[in-house]
């Protein structure tokens, strides 16, 4: 399982990430990050996914319209999020 800090702009749509393997230091760093944050339209979040294209269809909101997978190929794949 892969970990994603994602630091999002509500407002302005824009995204920073960073993939981690150890879920502590996404953590660790997320906590980082919002005490330094004094933005409230400013999402900061871990979330664990096996991979980036899994995180972007099960959390697609985060991410810009092109930058999606296709849905249709992805779910005909032998193997998908459970």
């Amino acid at each position: 399982m892969k970990h994603f800090l994602m630091v999002f702009n509500r407002k302005t749509g824009a995204l920073r990430m960073k993939e981690y393997a150890d879920v502590r230091d996404a953590i660790l760093q997320r906590l980082e990050e919002e005490q330094a944050n004094d933005n409230p339209d400013v999402e900061i979040v871990v979330i664990g996914a096996p991979s980036l294209e899994d995180l972007k269809v099960t959390h697609s909101r985060y991410f810009a319209v092109d930058e999606l997978p296709d849905v249709a190929s992805y779910w005909a794949q032998d193997e998908k999020v459970s």
